[in-house]
């Protein structure tokens, strides 16, 4: 999947996906987290986070069975699973992205006025670009040592 986001002249959010990115595998979402609405993934992520403290959030592109990749957001574990709302397996199978810090990015939602998405934001645009423009990330990672390879 990191070819096909790392085109020459891509966006400043697709180059530090592909130096800061990781795979992720899909796998079934736990019983106890509802399907929620399409198209709102960054949001349905983001309501995750509310109810597990132990959560944070991951960004970045889904990989459709059908072969389409797609920007997409989704809450990961502590132990480094995906936990996503929106898509389940067979859908997808894979994700690839960063993951941010809990606190830092639900303080991002309330300051961008709830514009869940951090790597494609509107409302928090210049801040974001500023970011990845210095070679930052605009949210503090969760550093891979916190996150487990899968």
């Amino acid at each position: 999947m990191v070819a096909q986001i790392a085109a020459p002249g891509g966006s400043p959010a697709d180059e530090f996906l592909v130096k800061e990115g990781r795979s992720f595998g899909a796998r079934p979402r736990p019983a106890d987290v509802p399907q929620m609405p399409r198209g709102w993934c960054f949001v349905n992520a983001a309501c995750l986070l509310l109810y597990h403290d132990d959560w944070n959030f991951g960004e970045g592109y889904v990989l459709g069975a059908n072969g389409e990749v797609a920007m997409h957001g989704w809450a990961v574990t502590a132990e480094g699973d995906v936990v996503d709302p929106t898509f389940q397996p067979p859908e997808v199978t894979e994700y690839y992205g960063v993951v941010f810090q809990r606190e830092p990015y639900l303080k991002w939602v309330g300051d961008c006025r709830g514009d869940a998405d951090v790597l494609w934001s509107f409302r928090c645009f210049e801040r974001k670009d500023a970011a990845l423009k210095r070679g930052e990330p605009p949210l503090p990672l969760m550093g891979p040592a916190r996150i487990p390879s899968q």
